[in-house]
């Protein structure tokens, strides 16, 4: 029997996002045909330069992402070595990307 491929395993996060952020995202996911708004999180996450992260606060609301198990690992990795929480970092990155002028994102 040939072997099987194995899929990726992703895995839900949740996580608190700013109201107006989460409001951007949908804007954004319309704008430019994005699959979803989990989709521009994930990118968000993949291109965050977790040195540039600091803290803050801001009110937020509760959203939910897929994430392919290697990016919510190195993700949990970036958070343990900074010392905060993975949805600190989430918000961090989805920030950075809200206010990157030039988003070129993949096709949907």
């Amino acid at each position: 029997m040939p072997p099987t491929k194995q899929k990726s395993a992703n895995m839900s996060l949740t996580f608190d996002l700013a109201s107006s952020d989460h409001k951007r995202l949908g804007s954004l996911a319309k704008r430019h045909s994005a699959r979803s708004v989990s989709s521009l999180v994930r990118i968000a996450i993949e291109r965050y330069d977790y040195g540039r992260y600091q803290t803050g606060s801001r009110d937020h609301r509760q959203l939910s992402v897929r994430l392919p198990e290697k990016l919510r690992s190195d993700l949990v990795q970036a958070s343990k070595r900074k010392k905060v929480s993975v949805g600190e970092l989430v918000r961090a990155a989805v920030t950075d990307f809200l206010e990157d002028p030039d988003l070129d994102l993949p096709a949907a």
